[in-house]
């Protein structure tokens, strides 16, 4: 690394000495090292702010929206399921994994940790609603909480294997969002540094 002044006479630090390709910095702005895939810094925001919209995963859905788009859905299956059959089984399955899938891949990369979270989340959150369903006026306190906790549980094993599939496969697609995002970005800011 070497010191060099601008043309206002500032010192800045500049990567060309590590790295030959590394653009000079200019007034105003921050030394580029090519080699670094986080970087996400810039003094002329205005300038990728314009195009950041583009990047893929910069638009999509929040975390909350996620959890609501999983647990309404799967509530109003399970509520289906178990008024027609008396338990939860496929169709539950089914409703919860693919709009897991579908939801995650709409996800923005700010929120991918919801893609991971919000599975689990959501189906907790469903399967505790159901649960009350088995509360009884005629029972007391200690009789109506061991019967929800029985029936939380049954629930909760009733969907163990699609819940962990849907929240590994969230995973990984948050993951691939948020890599393409910050890869996209590292391009478009690099290009904005070296005045492309």
């Amino acid at each position: 690394m070497t010191d060099s002044k601008n043309s206002g006479g500032r010192l800045y630090r500049s990567a060309r000495a590590k790295h030959p390709d590394a653009a000079p910095a200019p007034r105003g702005r921050r030394a580029v090292n090519p080699d670094r895939f986080d970087f996400l810094e810039t003094t002329d925001p205005a300038r990728v702010a314009d195009v950041d919209v583009q990047l893929p995963g910069a638009r999509g859905l929040r975390g909350w929206q996620l959890f609501l788009l999983i647990a309404i859905p799967t509530a109003a299956a399970s509520f289906t399921e178990t008024t027609l059959l008396s338990r939860i089984g496929y169709i539950t399955a089914g409703v919860f994994v693919v709009i897991t899938i579908l939801g995650s891949l709409k996800t923005r990369a700010e929120s991918s940790y919801a893609t991971w979270t919000s599975p689990v989340l959501a189906y907790a959150f469903v399967a505790l609603l159901g649960s009350l369903t088995k509360y009884s006026s005629d029972g007391g306190l200690l009789t109506n909480l061991g019967t929800i906790a029985v029936e939380f549980f049954t629930r909760l094993s009733a969907m163990v294997w699609p819940v962990i599939g849907a929240t590994v496969v969230g995973w990984i697609i948050g993951r691939r969002t948020l890599v393409a995002y910050r890869a996209a970005r590292y391009r478009l800011q690099r290009k904005s540094v070296r005045g492309e």
